[in-house]
């Protein structure tokens, strides 16, 4: 019953036993394999009518008062209504509630953990207990976003799209939009994923048919294909100071475009490459003084593999790594931003920048929401960015990379950024460390007991002596127990972590060294 459990917030929602229960927010919900069974099974002697099997929920509070929660669902019995509750235990530190429907019964168990004192456990059962309900309704049902909230830190990227997928929200034109992009997004982080490109397929297909750009119309001798197109973009940024370009959060070859770009700004003097993506300074600051590589913690995006190369190539470059996303909620997003790139160069004269930012932040004219991030940047600096736009337009191309200047394109089109990229380039490993040698590691995956679907994530083992799961994985795969998979990687030492897509198992820290 617990794998119907969702979590909106500090709400849990279970969609099969129709149960909602509003926590405290400085609840964090575990997995049903972090409780300590011994121990909870021993204090369960005193109570007969509840098992093992009927615990719905696990969850602890992270501050005072500290207490373990464990809620319980079984059918009615009415004996059970002779008992007096709550029903205090202060041998075992211990307090249990109950309420009822005419159908089920719900136990909620608080153990204390700390030595604050039982009236206050005991305030936030009854508080708990109250907001108990057996239904669910218009009121306290799922949105698409409080179950990727839900998902968005479990590594099992195959667990967390059936979560969505299987998700029973109530239907409408938006949801179903929100579980779109949520859904493209999680299954971008796994390679050889039938699921992904099939989203990709449909996205691209209505891009295509909606597009206001006509391809066909553009003299094809005035623009920029691949090797060309890079030695265009390198002589455009002997100009400036800065040079900004744009992803869509779902393409890994959008990060693929910007690691092949450090590599030619390094010779124009860039020093620092500027992410929205990683969640703080301070995260920013662990990889550019202590560490080569990100981990998970670094930001959502960054879990991302090839995203995480980009962190890795730049700081193999030489480059200072700069995070510059606004917290300031008194602050508009865009301006916050920008006065943090701004400080950038107040605090370094020969600092020269190179943007990776999210879809419009790097607009040169205003739109309806405002002036973005780019429009503000050269208000503050002065300074007239290179902006580089790839999301805009989308085009089966035979090039891996085409550039368009924007004076190129068809009349009526409002001048927004300098240059256009339509990037097909193939994600891989070898478009992405095309100067390293690379060997064939064999994955077998057929004596793996696990489910059918697998999901196998493999560590630099550098990183992953270190970091173990929080390291990101150099490539997720998505692939069958009955596959033996080759897999061309470069010459290193990796760790192979393969889960079931259920994630109940999965078989760890097996040595991939030995080439086919």
């Amino acid at each position: 019953m617990a794998k119907y459990n969702y979590v909106n917030k500090s709400r849990l929602i279970n969609t099969k036993a129709k149960i909602t229960v509003q926590y405290f927010g400085d609840t964090h919900f575990g997995s049903l394999e972090q409780i300590d069974k011994t121990s909870l099974r021993s204090l369960l002697k005193k109570y007969p009518f509840l098992r093992m099997k009927d615990i719905l929920a696990f969850s602890e509070t992270t501050i005072a008062p500290r207490y373990a929660a464990y809620l319980f669902l079984n059918e009615y019995v009415k004996d059970i209504d002779t008992l007096e509750f709550p029903i205090k235990d202060t041998l075992a530190k211990s307090v249990l509630f109950q309420t009822a429907n005419n159908q089920k019964r719900a136990y909620l168990l608080l153990i204390r953990q700390d030595s604050i004192t039982m009236k206050s456990v005991i305030n936030d059962g009854e508080e708990i207990l109250k907001s108990i309900r057996f239904k669910i309704d218009s009121s306290n049902a799922l949105t698409y976003s409080s179950v990727f909230e839900n998902v968005r830190d479990d590594i099992n990227y195959l667990r967390a799209s059936k979560k969505l997928i299987n998700a029973p929200v109530e239907d409408s034109l938006g949801q179903d939009w929100m579980q779109y992009q949520f859904l493209t997004t999680i299954n971008s982080f796994v390679q050889n994923n039938i699921m992904y490109d099939s989203l990709i397929n449909v996205f691209e297909q209505k891009r295509i048919r909606k597009q206001k750009i006509n391809i066909a119309s553009i003299d094809t001798s005035k623009i920029y294909h691949d090797t060309a197109a890079f030695g265009k973009i390198s002589q455009e940024s002997k100009s400036t100071n800065v040079v900004m370009v744009n992803e869509n959060h779902w393409y890994p070859k959008h990060r693929i475009f910007t690691i092949q770009l450090l590599k030619k700004l390094k010779k124009n003097g860039f020093n620092y490459l500027a992410l929205e993506a990683l969640s703080s300074s301070f995260q920013a600051s662990k990889i550019t003084e202590e560490r080569p590589y990100p981990t998970l913690s670094a930001g959502y995006y960054i879990q991302e593999p090839y995203f995480a190369h980009l962190i890795r190539i730049a700081k193999e470059l030489g480059y200072k790594i700069i995070a510059y996303e606004s917290s300031d909620m008194a602050v508009d997003r865009e301006l916050g931003q920008a006065k943090k790139l701004a400080a950038i160069i107040e605090n370094d004269p020969k600092a020269k920048i190179l943007v990776h930012a999210g879809i419009d932040h790097i607009l040169e004219k205003p739109t309806k929401k405002g002036k973005r991030m780019a429009v503000y940047l050269k208000e503050i600096t002065g300074i007239n960015p290179l902006t580089i736009n790839q999301v805009e337009i989308i085009d089966k191309t035979t090039n891996g990379l085409t550039l368009i200047p924007f004076h190129e394109l068809p009349p009526g089109q409002e001048k927004t950024n300098d240059y256009y990229v339509i990037n097909n380039i193939p994600t891989n490993l070898k478009n992405t460390y095309p100067e390293k040698e690379f060997k064939n590691y064999k994955l077998n995956l057929r004596n793996f007991n696990l489910e059918t679907t697998l999901l196998a994530k493999i560590y630099n083992k550098e990183e992953f002596d270190i970091y173990k799961k929080n390291a990101v994985p150099v490539l997720n795969l998505k692939t069958k127990n009955s596959d033996d998979l080759e897999i061309a990687l470069p010459v290193n030492d990796y760790v192979l972590i393969v889960l079931g897509e259920q994630g109940e198992k999965s078989k760890g820290e097996i040595s991939l060294k030995e080439e086919i």
